[in-house]
């Protein structure tokens, strides 16, 4: 901060610009990520985004939603209403593990992240029939 003011009023006036543009492309990459809708229920709207599939041999890593149609709240107390969270799936053997997630207080991934978790060894999970995460498998896997 003491830089800023030490610079020439046009300067800190264009690093400002530059400072909020960059914040505000952060904000909307969820906004104008993608998502495409993979299962709905009274509670929540699932998610995926086809644009940060990546296949590496028997092995994808994708980013999901949920968007919930009633706030939440963790053991903090923090209310959200959606989270983001970063999958990797095992194609052939049907297994998932988490490698990171993020909660937000604001629909699809906006206002404010409430929480987050990063994963250092996550442990592999069998996906069980009939879960958001088996849909979310099929849509990342290519399954029908």
């Amino acid at each position: 901060m003491a830089i800023l003011i030490a610079l020439h009023p046009e300067t800190r006036l264009i690093m400002f610009k530059i400072i909020l543009i960059m914040l505000l492309a952060g904000v909307l990459s969820n906004a104008m990520a993608d998502w495409q809708l993979i299962e709905s229920n009274e509670m929540q709207n699932a998610y995926a985004d086809p644009a940060t599939m990546h296949k590496m041999g028997d092995r994808v890593i994708l980013w999901s939603m949920i968007d919930l149609h009633v706030a939440e709240k963790l053991s903090d107390n923090k209310p959200f209403l959606s989270w983001t969270t970063q999958y990797e799936f095992e194609c052939r053997n049907k297994h998932s593990r988490i490698l990171a997630a993020s909660m937000h207080s604001g629909k699809m991934g906006s206002g404010e992240i409430t929480n987050s978790l990063d994963f250092d060894s996550p442990k592999w999970e069998a996906i069980r029939p009939g879960s958001k995460g088996e849909s979310l498998w099929k849509f990342a896997c290519g399954k029908k």
